[in-house]
């Protein structure tokens, strides 16, 4: 379900808000930013809304952005910029009004990104990633909020995994 639910933020941030000929309306308007918003399908409800910097006139710049992905009048993807760059972005993918899938960016690029796989929506796994490329996957198998199983990448590739079977926090097995 969750893939599924992937695939269809990415169809909708993609084409979603786009609005296929619809225009956006200006909701408030000040000297450093406007706020947008904009009814994807016509059905009354704000499905896009989103602030803009205007303090530069000559390259306006998103600040954030909320989106509602399945049209019930809520918002499920939640993203902020700062220098018109992501840094953090925040999905609910089964549409139950806790995030899911929270991003991380450093300098445009993914540096962490901390998933709810479970029905309790607390964190219980972690990548991180260098440059864009992953480095290390922390599992949270337990559920005890600290991870127990540990995968570490070398150039994208798996290198190792470690299992802390005590929960000291300490890697008690390598594989």
């Amino acid at each position: 379900m969750k893939t599924y639910c992937i695939c269809l933020i990415f169809l909708f941030a993609a084409f979603g808000c786009a609005g296929k000929g619809k225009s956006p309306s200006e909701i408030s308007k000040s000297k450093d930013e406007i706020i947008y918003q904009l009814d994807v399908n016509r059905d009354g409800k704000i499905d896009c809304l989103w602030a803009q910097n205007v303090k530069d006139k000559n390259t306006p710049s998103t600040l954030w952005r909320k989106d509602d992905l399945n049209f019930d009048g809520k918002f499920d993807i939640e993203q902020f910029y700062t220098d018109g760059k992501l840094t953090l972005e925040k999905m609910d993918l089964d549409f139950d009004q806790v995030f899911d899938l929270v991003n991380s960016y450093e300098n445009g690029l993914l540096s962490k990104a901390e998933f709810s796989l479970s029905p309790t929506g607390k964190t219980d796994m972690w990548l991180y990633y260098k440059e864009g490329k992953l480095i290390k996957k922390e599992v949270d198998r337990r559920h005890t909020g600290k991870p127990d199983y540990f995968e570490f990448y070398k150039d994208s590739k798996l290198e190792r995994i470690g299992r802390d079977l005590d929960g000291d926090g300490i890697i008690d097995i390598w594989e």
